[in-house]
């Protein structure tokens, strides 16, 4: 999600540029819609992992760099108490 919102960040910036410098503002529209090309393509490379892949972790999963992950134990399975082994 964060590679979307940059991609976003940017076609904005460039519009910007473009609003600021009449006598290049094609230049800056073209590199506007390529980021906003290529955030709409992210968007839906991301929505797409997670309909094919729901126990990816999200952004609010995601571990720092330096720390560890942690690992999920499977339940436990305990044995009846009631049995009686000979």
């Amino acid at each position: 999600m964060e590679n979307v919102q940059h991609c976003r960040a940017m076609g904005s910036l460039f519009r910007q540029f473009a609003a600021f410098d009449p006598v290049h503002s094609w230049k800056y529209l073209i590199e506007a819609q390529k980021w906003e090309h290529l955030a709409e393509a992210e968007n839906r490379f991301t929505l797409q992992r997670v309909q094919h892949h729901p126990r990816l972790p999200n952004s609010a999963d995601s571990v720092s760099p330096g720390e560890p992950k942690a690992t999920k134990m499977p339940p436990l399975m305990l044995a009846r108490t009631d049995e009686v082994i000979e």
